[in-house]
């Protein structure tokens, strides 16, 4: 494709090398968009970020000298992350970002030993500046809120057995964070209890293995 751009754009030059030449060539000139392994992938740039920690509890405690860090994903990966403190207010501002498209950021908060995200920010490369808000709640260990908003189950059949599927969407419905219940024989808090058939085999999750977050 380089190469067939290169003859469409430019003919003459090179026209009489071999083909080991041009490939030479355009390795060459491709080297000029790597990124050395040594060097980062993230570059400053213009964009400024403000943003608030915003109590979303009723009558919740203060958001002051709360730690923000500012993690940038370059291409879904993470690149570089940033911290600052919130001031009085639960403001807080990072400056000196990357306004390239791919370069996203997403700024996270510890709130009642609970960790906060705010929403994955990307700046339009037409305005270098933008506003995010970080909401965090204090806790609750009453599970009454919680609610399974749906519950869709696949079904699928195999020699000498079935293969289930069940996808939940759960959703909180009050104004803190269920930090999770004592559960016998379980080490820690437990959020989420789902029972399965007796006899199944090969229980699996989409995003954790057993004896791990499960």
């Amino acid at each position: 494709e380089l190469d067939a751009g290169w003859q469409a754009a430019h003919a003459e030059p090179g026209q009489d090398w071999s083909s080991d030449d041009r490939q030479a060539v355009l390795d060459a000139i491709r080297t000029f968009s790597y990124v050395p392994p040594w060097e980062a992938t993230y570059r400053p740039g213009a964009g400024v970020l403000s943003g608030a920690v915003v109590q979303g509890t009723a009558g919740g405690g203060p958001v002051a000298g709360l730690p923000v860090t500012l993690t940038v994903f370059v291409n879904f990966q993470p690149a570089e992350a940033f911290t600052t403190t919130t001031d009085a207010d639960g403001g807080f501002r990072f400056a000196d970002l990357a306004t390239d498209a791919g370069v996203a950021y997403v700024a996270t908060t510890s709130y009642a030993s609970v960790r906060h995200n705010s929403a994955i920010y990307q700046f339009d490369p037409l305005t270098p500046t933008g506003v995010i808000t970080l909401p965090v709640y204090e806790t609750t260990d009453s599970n009454s809120a919680l609610h399974i908003e749906s519950a869709t189950w696949l079904v699928d059949l195999e020699p000498g057995g079935l293969r289930v599927a069940v996808v939940l969407a759960l959703s909180n419905q009050s104004d803190r964070t269920f930090v999770g219940q004592p559960v016998e024989g379980v080490d820690g808090l437990a959020t989420l209890e789902v029972l399965v058939p007796e006899g199944a085999t090969e229980i699996e999750f989409e995003d954790g293995v057993l004896n791990g977050r499960y």
